[in-house]
């Protein structure tokens, strides 16, 4: 049987908010995700750097956050302390983006994540190896773009345990998104489809 685990990104550093929509988003959309893991667990993604300005703007929000880790309501993701594309930088830049993450994570949520994710879902082997040296086990990345790359991959193997290798021979357990799921779930939010229509779109995956 599937097990089918939801992760919500929360990004305050998205290009189209103002200081002031920060707020508003703060106020209303994650709030709205720490409520929703009250009801089932989740998994919230969240950079370093977004963390600091919820602190700022509702430090009640990341008390809330704290106990709800703690009672392992939900998951937190990481994704460093910025929202950086890997192959786009230096590997030291690299590096020093997650070790600096790991710092704010465990300074304001005392936390210390276990899984993180590919930014932007732009892979490179280098990837391995970052994440690795900052002591992940597990990481989040797309199935559809890779397998459409690789039409001999069987459907079902994103439902096994997989391993991400590195050119160094390092591995990481790997933990596939499913990027058609998650855009449905778009269409949703948006009423362009009901809610039994996007259940009829996970039927198929619970067998």
């Amino acid at each position: 049987m599937t097990n089918l685990f939801s992760v919500f990104y929360f990004n305050l550093m998205f290009s189209a908010l103002s200081e002031k929509d920060q707020k508003f988003v703060t106020n209303n959309c994650f709030k709205k995700l720490l409520d929703l893991a009250d009801i089932h667990p989740i998994g919230i993604q969240v950079s370093g750097i977004t963390l600091e300005k919820i602190l700022e703007i509702n430090p009640s929000l990341i008390q809330k956050f704290k106990k709800q880790l703690k009672n392992g309501k939900c998951e937190l993701i990481a994704n460093g302390y910025a929202q950086i594309i890997s192959p786009l930088v230096p590997s030291h830049i690299n590096y020093k983006n997650q070790k600096i993450g790991l710092e704010v994570y465990k300074n304001i949520l005392d936390y210390q994540p276990n899984i993180v994710t590919v930014n932007e879902m732009a892979y490179s082997a280098s990837c391995v190896d970052i994440f690795k040296n900052s002591n992940y086990s597990g990481m989040l990345a797309e199935w559809n773009n890779p397998k459409n790359c690789h039409p001999n991959w069987e459907n079902e193997w994103r439902y096994h345990k997989q391993f991400a290798l590195s050119p160094n021979n390092k591995k990481i357990q790997l933990l596939w998104i499913d990027s058609i799921v998650f855009q449905q779930f778009q269409r949703y939010i948006h009423n362009d489809i009901t809610l039994n229509e996007y259940f009829s779109f996970l039927k198929p995956h619970i067998k």
